[in-house]
């Protein structure tokens, strides 16, 4: 990330998909960024807590990042247990509202 915040560019983004792992930007510039945990690739998908999502989300509205939510995976979990979603949990209905976030930046939206 900190790379990427040294290119000039007129939007810096980050895929945090599949995420396999808590994840903290730290002072990194960027404009957006994409959620995602692993759908069934691989048999079972890698794990993918919701907590993840909830924590980033919160650091995002923090430094003014767009957070975008792509999917939860197939393979979820929340609080420890195990979370239930359908297919690869691209829909937002399945989520906790807290993670029903799909934002686009200023820059790209028409």
């Amino acid at each position: 990330i900190p790379q990427l915040a040294a290119i000039p560019a007129a939007l810096r983004w980050v895929s945090y998909e599949p995420a396999l792992g808590p994840l903290t930007m730290g002072p990194a510039d960027i404009d957006w960024l994409i959620i995602g945990g692993e759908s069934e690739q691989l048999s079972p998908a890698r794990a993918f807590h919701l907590e993840w999502a909830m924590n980033v989300i919160l650091e995002c509205r923090t430094r003014n990042i767009v957070p975008f939510m792509k999917q939860t995976g197939s393979n979820v979990f929340h609080a420890g247990e195990t979370f239930g979603v359908k297919g690869p949990g691209s829909d937002p209905t399945e989520w906790p509202e807290s993670i029903r976030v799909r934002e686009f930046p200023k820059s790209i939206v028409a």
